[in-house]
């Protein structure tokens, strides 16, 4: 809840909080995503699968581990936000998976 609130209060629109991994690859499936913040630990289950369908989308995303120390090779390629997320840190994570308006607006034109 509390990364949704950053979220929103730094303007981006966000879809959840989704509590568990059936429910997050079901929205996934039927919304389009820019990027996406992933608590490893989704209602017991680990976020994983989820993650490997975003990347196969080519949605950018990061992972939030609940401790520390957490060996996964997935982690390894994406950002790692460690908690309690400090708002600057989710700020400058979100601006590096996601192009602002301009630059996409640049990228397209000829």
């Amino acid at each position: 809840m509390l990364t949704r609130e950053l979220l929103d209060q730094m303007g981006y629109s966000v879809l959840g909080p989704l509590v568990s991994l059936k429910e997050a690859m079901l929205a996934v499936g039927e919304t389009d995503l820019e990027c996406a913040v992933l608590d490893v630990n989704l209602g017991g289950e680990t976020v994983f699968p989820l993650a490997k369908v975003l990347s196969d989308r080519r949605i950018p995303s990061s992972f939030s581990p609940a401790t520390k120390r957490c060996d996964r090779a997935e982690l390894a390629s994406r950002p790692v936000l460690q908690k309690p997320i400090a708002p600057g840190e989710l700020e400058a994570v979100i601006r590096s998976m996601v192009k602002p308006a301009e630059q996409l607006l640049d990228a397209t034109a000829t």
